[in-house]
């Protein structure tokens, strides 16, 4: 058995503008990036934007500066990756759910 929520039942005191911003962001991303790429070029977009943990680790030894700023972006580019459409869905469905809970208890601006 799958349990899948499909509502909840905290009031939020506002309008949650920034959750709101991040599912139109991640929408974007996808059917603008991702979505319209072939097989080859969605394993190259995601070696590129995806965060991988080794790649990431390898470059903060004291020695290797080349790609270092590349490597911290892909900490915030891999936010908006997504594997297809029903990962997009599910995740934004979650995030519909529970983001403006969160927004509401932490403020528009942290």
């Amino acid at each position: 058995m799958i349990l899948f929520p499909y509502k909840d039942d905290n009031p939020t005191r506002s309008f949650s503008i920034v959750n709101w911003c991040f599912i139109a962001g991640n929408l974007w991303v996808f059917f603008v990036y991702q979505f319209p790429l072939e097989q080859k070029e969605q394993m190259a977009y995601f070696s590129n934007f995806g965060f991988i943990p080794f790649t990431f680790i390898k470059q903060l030894t004291p020695f290797s500066i080349e790609g270092a700023v590349w490597e911290w972006t892909t900490i915030f580019t891999s936010m908006f990756s997504h594997g297809g459409i029903l990962h997009l869905l599910g995740n934004m469905h979650f995030l519909y759910l529970f983001g403006d809970n969160v927004e509401d208890a932490m403020g528009k601006v942290r």
